[in-house]
């Protein structure tokens, strides 16, 4: 995947989650063999992951601003969080 590039939200969620688990693989393996074009690597991928979890926060948030709007316009309740009845 490049920089830029973006998925679909669940894809973006698995590729995330394999990059991240890749990333601290390598920097275990990093710090043991004292490797650090290993350690860099880790630094590099770490746009990428802040990348995907931006994008998948910006699409939750769309997400949850469309439910309320349908429940809205559906049943004319306003809904908020922390709300004890519904």
């Amino acid at each position: 995947m490049q920089l830029g590039q973006k998925l679909d939200g669940s894809l973006a969620l698995i590729f995330g989650g394999q990059v991240t688990v890749n990333m601290l693989k390598d920097s275990i393996n990093g710090y043991i063999n004292e490797d650090t074009a290993l350690a860099r690597s880790v630094c590099e991928r770490d746009s990428i992951v802040d990348g995907l979890a931006d994008q998948i926060l910006r699409e939750l948030i769309t997400i949850m601003s469309i439910d309320r709007t349908t429940i809205f316009m559906v049943e004319g309740r306003v809904i908020k969080h922390h709300q004890d009845s519904e």
